[in-house]
């Protein structure tokens, strides 16, 4: 992508076969598509687009400098080349990772503001706190009614040895059943 917007336009090709990649994988979820449809949809028509993509790869690898925009995405592909395939084979992975880049952005954002935490153990809570939120956020828990609703169960006393109802799941879990 990098290639291509410092207007080296060969990048466009294999810009071009990984667009037609995500095109299938779109109408394949557009379709409902289970894992076992998913796969053979893959191995019809996601396979040989990166089949034919190793080959272009390869074809003009030789005559790039490794130092350029192009053969730096060259060496990308080669060194990420076989997770490429897993997906391929396996209908029930993503083509990409970018749902867990996503997740993870926040935290790694906060990481440089969470550095000085005060101590380890404000640094564990911190941790704690985070993981609780996220595993909430996933399930699908209204975070401002949880976080409202723990606050004053634990700020009125609740135990300890019940702490475990108010994790997301169970609290969710609750909620409805109420």
């Amino acid at each position: 992508m990098k290639a291509y917007e410092a207007k080296d336009l060969r990048a466009a090709i294999p810009l071009k076969m990984i667009s037609e990649m995500y095109r299938i994988e779109a109408e394949s979820k557009a379709a409902g598509d289970d894992h076992q449809q998913r796969y053979e949809r893959r191995q019809h028509e996601v396979k040989p687009i990166l089949d034919e993509l190793e080959q272009w790869i390869e074809d003009h690898r030789g005559g790039e400098p490794p130092k350029s925009l192009l053969g730096r995405a060259f060496t990308y592909a080669k060194n990420h080349w076989t997770i490429l395939y897993v997906v391929v084979n396996d209908g029930s992975l993503d083509l990409d990772n970018g749902d867990v880049e996503r997740a993870l952005r926040g935290p790694a954002m906060g990481r440089r503001n969470w550095l000085f935490a005060g101590s380890d153990e404000g640094a564990e809570r911190t941790a704690i706190i985070m993981t609780i939120l996220e595993t909430a956020a996933r399930q699908g828990v209204d975070l401002q009614a949880y976080v409202h609703d723990v606050l004053v169960k634990i700020s009125d006393g609740w135990l300890c040895s019940r702490l475990d109802e108010l994790l997301p799941s169970n609290w969710a879990a609750a909620r409805l059943a109420a």
